[in-house]
């Protein structure tokens, strides 16, 4: 056996940590599709309103904001074990993920102006702008 090594414990974690991960992608995609399956008649009937918008959006942010959290941790996590491709990786995936978030956040706000604009007594023609 002099041509063979034994498994490296490092090569283990990677497969182990790959697994969970896949594990947990899986898992999500199956909860989000049955989910969406439940509540497709209620978004067909509300989602051309602003308030259902508004709380669609808002439901975007939340969860890009907690798959940044968990890109984070796990990346502060294992910031010892990996490669340098792998944690590129990662804060790659994290600055999509806020790039993401901002571009949603930027959605809430057009929503809120134009049901905000809709709903006010302000004369014709004249509308509330907010610059961000």
């Amino acid at each position: 056996m002099a041509g063979r090594t034994a498994p490296n414990y490092e090569d283990e974690a990677d497969a182990n940590l790959k697994s969970k991960i896949s594990t947990l992608v899986n898992q999500t995609m199956h909860d989000t599709q049955r989910k969406m399956t439940s509540i497709e008649t209620l978004k067909n009937k509300y989602r051309d309103q602003g308030p259902y918008r508004a709380g669609f959006v808002l439901s975007l942010i939340k969860k890009s904001r907690d798959v940044l959290n968990e890109l984070f941790n796990v990346a502060v996590k294992h910031r010892d074990e990996w490669k340098a491709l792998e944690q590129l990786k990662i804060f790659e995936l994290i600055v999509h993920t806020n790039v993401d978030t901002t571009n949603l956040l930027r959605q809430l706000v057009e929503i809120h102006l134009t049901h905000m604009n809709s709903t006010q007594g302000i004369r014709k023609g004249s509308k509330r702008v907010l610059l961000i």
